[in-house]
């Protein structure tokens, strides 16, 4: 009798312990990493252009800055 009722019972879904790591659970942890570190990475190659940029501007100034001093002088 106990084991008709456990074999009900595991039929119904009540006895089951769920999986902890599910497939949908995978995807999402692997998406979530992924666009995490891909918009981080994109992040840091406009911070990088930008000081690039920004340091050849001020190269630029400066020489300019010299080729005006040494024609001045």
């Amino acid at each position: 009798m106990i084991y008709l009722i456990r074999e009900r019972r595991l039929e119904a879904g009540v006895g089951h312990l769920k999986p902890l790591w599910s497939p949908k659970w995978a995807f999402f942890f692997f998406f979530l990493f992924f666009f995490f570190f891909f918009f981080a990475d994109l992040l840091a190659l406009i911070e990088v252009l930008t000081i690039y940029c920004l340091n050849n501007l001020v190269g630029i100034t400066q020489i300019t800055q010299v080729f005006q001093d040494s024609d001045i002088g």
